[in-house]
């Protein structure tokens, strides 16, 4: 029977609905739980005890929801929290870190550009992967401060968010980097404008696809992969507006083209984003 519960997934937004949407791609048989935080949005500009408190509280409610694994879809809450969650869990708990073993292995320049929040490259589980393999490539960061900003209003194209872009991506580049790793799951809703800007001169890299990778491996060693044969459905939480990330879910889960080639089917919006009591 709990093989048939469903998997939780949180973030401080929206932004992990890009995971959530890989998830429901390669794993279609199962339920979903998603939980946005936005009441606490953005999580990479706040202290770290305040995000690890949200990651410990939302945990908590999916848990007492029947998840039977969690996936944090959000490498700040991952950064600060992912120890303290999987110690104090008794179910699988995934977590999503910028993909820059990926990056530096494909690496020619051995340059590599990472983007992300605030929080997350000052976190020391980001130091130490940085450290990791420094001696292997140059690691470029920068901070993007207003990308999550964009995501979360629903600017994915335009001329404000491609100069913020800009901004961000340029100075890697001109460092040479020749991979630009997306440190923050809201970013890859970006990924169409990201391309076009750097033309061709780099590759991105996000942790989607391996993290549902990492979460199949983990429900399988546990038997936990539904057994159903049924589409499995998403449940929508909110600690936020009601109405906005209604509207948010909306737009963002019907953006296939970032993901495949067919736009998923758009989202039902008869149960979604319950306002979390």
């Amino acid at each position: 029977m709990k093989a048939k519960k469903p998997i939780g997934i949180f973030d401080s937004g929206v932004g992990g609905l890009s995971v959530a949407l890989k998830i429901k791609e390669l794993l279609p048989r199962e339920d979903l739980i998603y939980f946005a935080d936005t009441g606490f949005s953005p999580y990479g500009t706040k202290p770290a005890e305040l995000i690890r408190s949200r990651a410990k509280h939302i945990t908590a409610f999916l848990i007492k929801k029947g998840c039977k694994a969690i996936v944090v879809a959000c490498n700040t809450a991952t950064a600060n929290a992912i120890a303290y969650l999987r110690a104090t869990s008794n179910i699988p708990i995934i977590g999503v870190e910028p993909g820059i073993r990926p990056a530096v292995q494909q690496s020619k320049s051995g340059i590599i550009g990472v983007l992300a929040t605030r929080q997350t490259l000052k976190s020391s589980s980001f130091q130490t992967l940085k450290k990791r393999f420094a001696g292997k490539s140059q690691i470029e960061i920068q901070a993007c401060p207003r990308l999550v900003e964009l995501v979360e209003a629903g600017n994915l194209t335009g001329n404000e968010t491609t100069e913020a872009i800009e901004g961000y991506v340029e100075p890697l580049l001109r460092a040479g980097a020749d991979y630009i790793v997306l440190g923050c799951t809201h970013y890859l809703f970006l990924a169409p404008s990201i391309k076009k800007i750097i033309s061709g001169r780099a590759q991105l890299i996000d942790t989607s696809v391996p993290v549902t990778q990492e979460l199949k491996k983990q429900l399988a060693i546990s038997s936990l992969l539904s057994p159903t044969k049924r589409d499995g459905r998403t449940e929508f939480w909110t600690s936020g507006n009601q109405t906005e990330v209604t509207a948010q879910i909306s737009q963002l889960w019907g953006a296939g083209q970032v993901f495949k080639e067919q736009a998923p089917e758009r989202l039902n919006l008869t149960e979604t984003a319950i306002k979390m009591l």
